[in-house]
């Protein structure tokens, strides 16, 4: 991994840090500790970040995920990818009571390219404001708001694409809100669905 690491010029497509074969979880922590000091060992010698459209990233605590993406070049990085190192399968997000903060990152208001966010086993604690650039999402918040929602139908209704989010949530702090500005769920569940309007003035 050294040489690679080392020698590495060209933007990659996938870069992952993730822990498959041991079953005893806290082998899977230390193994995963060793990797990560070890790629911020070469990747700090040789004085430039890793340049990666995707990012895999299994880590146990947050201050892991800070260690890492301040090793990755910010401005090419278009798909995160997080899991606790426990369980790399990718489950619904509101499974998981695990807390994470993506402000203990120094560098995440760079990732402004950003557009694909999965957070598989953690629950952010970090404002949702800090979102608002990634346009496809599959996380779960501590607590969000009506505003929240509203930017995600905005902003998905705005560039009309086919991309499709998924946010779960702990408290939905104003919630009743919610459904005078979408309209009502769709069946019994809380889901709505947006149709895309004709003109900017529906939004």
């Amino acid at each position: 991994m050294r040489p690679i690491l080392m020698n590495h010029k060209k933007l990659l497509d996938h870069f992952e840090i993730m822990t498959y074969n041991s079953s005893q979880d806290e082998r899977k922590t230390m193994n995963v500790e060793k990797v990560i000091d070890f790629v911020e060992k070469v990747l700090k010698s040789r004085k430039k970040a890793i340049q990666t459209k995707s990012l895999d990233l299994s880590i146990s605590v947050q201050t892991q995920l800070a260690q890492v993406l301040e090793l990755i070049d910010a401005e090419k990085l278009k798909s995160l990818r997080i899991l606790h190192v426990t369980n790399t399968e990718e489950i619904m997000p509101g499974n998981m009571k695990i807390p994470i903060d993506f402000e203990v990152s120094r560098n995440w208001s760079e990732f402004i390219n950003l557009e694909c966010l999965a957070v598989s086993n953690f629950v952010i604690t970090s404002p949702f404001h800090l979102f608002h650039h990634v346009t496809d999402l599959f996380v779960a918040f501590r607590s969000i708001i009506c505003a929240d929602i509203y930017h995600v139908k905005y902003k998905l209704l705005k560039t009309k694409t086919d991309l499709y989010s998924n946010i779960f949530y702990e408290e939905f702090i104003d919630k009743s809100r919610l459904a005078s500005i979408l309209g009502p769920r769709r069946y019994i569940r809380e889901m709505w669905d947006f149709e895309v309007p004709d003109t900017d003035d529906r939004l």
